[in-house]
């Protein structure tokens, strides 16, 4: 044991110098003897197919590319050059025309805002200045008002004065007819009693119509007796006289 161990290429080399068994087993020469029998292939199934068309395709040598025709790649160049002078030309019409519309139309809507301002504060005006007007024709009416009743108040005071002016002339003549009358000067007494007739023809509508007409009656009496009786002249004189006194 010892020397095997010691020596195992010697052991090694005893195992090669073995003659080789040329001896077959009966099992495979009776399979080497048994004819071949053919298999029908079995249908693939979709997976199997598609694995197997794909390994064709990649067996398949790839094709070669057709190159792109030269008047192609021109045309399309001078289309996109085409393209891009158009939009620029867009764009130019765009600065060109409807930036200055823009621009035209924003100072349309800016004059338009002020004159809607400038409307506005022209209506406050007119409403202030038809107020003022209302207040100013309500003055004006209060003045007319009050000249109206000045007028009538003047018109008033002239018709008065009028009337103690005609009153005083009246009666001054028909003392100069009772005077005439006395010293017997008949035309001086009918021309004072003339005088007295003119001044109560003046007087009417300042005078009550009834005192009116019994101040007439009396002085064309007064005429006629003048003619024709002094005395009774000189009493409807007197008479006359003191009712001038009275009246007021």
């Amino acid at each position: 044991m010892t020397d095997e161990k010691l020596f195992p290429e010697d052991n090694q080399d005893e195992n090669t110098n073995e003659p080789l068994d040329n001896s077959v087993e009966p099992e495979a020469v009776n399979a080497e003897n048994e004819p071949v029998v053919e298999t029908e292939d079995e249908p693939l199934t979709a997976e199997e197919s598609a694995v197997e068309e794909d390994k064709t395709l990649e067996s398949e040598p790839p094709t070669e590319k057709k190159q792109t025709p030269t008047w192609v790649k021109k045309s399309l160049i001078w289309i996109v050059i085409l393209v891009l002078v158009f939009l620029s030309g867009v764009i130019l019409s765009q600065l060109t025309s409807v930036t200055p519309l823009r621009n035209n139309l924003k100072d349309i809507t800016s004059q338009n805002i002020n004159h809607l301002e400038e409307t506005d504060d022209l209506k406050a005006e007119l409403e202030s200045t038809k107020s003022e007007l209302a207040n100013t024709q309500s003055s004006l009416s209060d003045a007319r008002e009050s000249l109206s009743e000045s007028n009538q108040n003047l018109q008033t005071s002239e018709n008065e004065k009028q009337r103690q002016t005609n009153l005083l002339e009246l009666q001054y003549n028909i003392a100069m007819a009772r005077v005439a009358i006395a010293s017997e000067d008949k035309l001086s007494a009918r021309q004072s009693v003339n005088l007295a007739e003119d001044n109560l023809e003046q007087l009417d509508g300042l005078l009550d119509t009834e005192i009116f007409e019994i101040l007439q009656e009396r002085l064309d009496s007064i005429q006629q007796n003048v003619k024709s009786n002094l005395n009774k002249a000189a009493e409807e004189l007197r008479m006359l006289s003191e009712n001038l006194e009275r009246i007021k």
